[in-house]
């Protein structure tokens, strides 16, 4: 079923990318009528019924996910083993992120979103690096959406951890889809032929000179006449662990630099998915 959608979908490509539109518009647009509904349901539950049915949530499609991949890996049918390791690293990540960078439980609908667009983005590329790496910039944006012109009295910081989070639920959703799917039948194209390594080197350029210039920068006492975007505006001093103001989560938020490294490594890492062979 799964080979079946995606061989559809690459056989239709102006469907496809019109679905990708679709799909980005709705993310951007309708993350405010999410939140809103969040809150509300929030409000009625009590803050800690409603993070224990997250929680629950959460945990029920975690573990499913891990039965599919399991239940994959020991069938009969033909499927790509390095896409069960690419699964389970990614799993980490994503324990790892809910202890140390999440600030709400609500938050990990991230991944499932973020997942579900690169994964409609790969049949256009057949190229799992590629597909990340264009949704990359949809991150970026809807993390500027909200902290600039949705949120700008309440979100204090461009949210790295967010789009770390984006990251490893895209990774999460390709490496499942290569589970099934492995590498393309053709002859892969080697790293260095590659448009989405050099669409990541000139976002990683561009950031630079972004930073370098005072266009972007880190923390508020670097602004100047030329800022346009200050990465991180929190005004309360915390140590590695920042404590929420307003539901009392515990939390580390990525440095702005260092966030940066991390967002720009792990796409480069992914590039890595396209470099194994088709299951025979």
């Amino acid at each position: 079923m799964i080979r079946g959608i995606f061989q559809w979908l690459s056989d239709h490509r102006l469907i496809n990318f019109l679905l990708v539109i679709s799909y980005v518009l709705f993310l951007i647009f309708a993350h405010d009528s999410f939140v809103n509904l969040s809150v509300v349901v929030m409000n009625s539950l009590s803050l800690p019924v409603y993070n224990r049915v997250v929680a629950t949530t959460s945990l029920i499609v975690l573990l499913a996910l891990i039965g599919l991949i399991y239940r994959a890996f020991n069938s009969k049918m033909q499927v790509d083993k390095q896409g069960f390791l690419f699964a389970s690293l990614v799993l980490s990540g994503l324990v790892f992120h809910f202890f140390v960078f999440t600030e709400m439980n609500i938050e990990f609908i991230h991944a499932m979103e973020f997942g579900l667009l690169s994964a409609i983005i790969y049949p256009l590329f057949g190229r799992y690096g590629a597909a990340i790496i264009c949704a990359l910039p949809v991150m970026l944006v809807d993390e500027w959406y909200q902290y600039i012109i949705l949120y700008p009295d309440y979100v204090e910081y461009f949210d790295l951890n967010d789009i770390l989070l984006d990251l490893l639920g895209a990774g999460l959703f390709l490496s499942i889809v290569k589970l099934f799917l492995g590498a393309p039948k053709s002859q892969p194209l080697s790293l260095f032929r590659r448009p989405e390594l050099y669409i990541l080197l000139s976002m990683v350029g561009v950031t630079i000179i972004l930073l370098a210039t005072s266009q972007v920068v880190p923390y508020t006492n670097f602004a100047n006449e030329n800022t346009w975007l200050v990465l991180n505006a929190i005004k309360i001093d915390y140590a590695f662990w920042r404590v929420h103001p307003v539901i009392g989560s515990t939390y580390h938020v990525l440095e702005p630099i260092y966030g940066l490294i991390t967002v720009f490594g792990v796409c480069l890492i992914y590039l890595a998915m396209d470099l194994t062979r088709s299951p025979k």
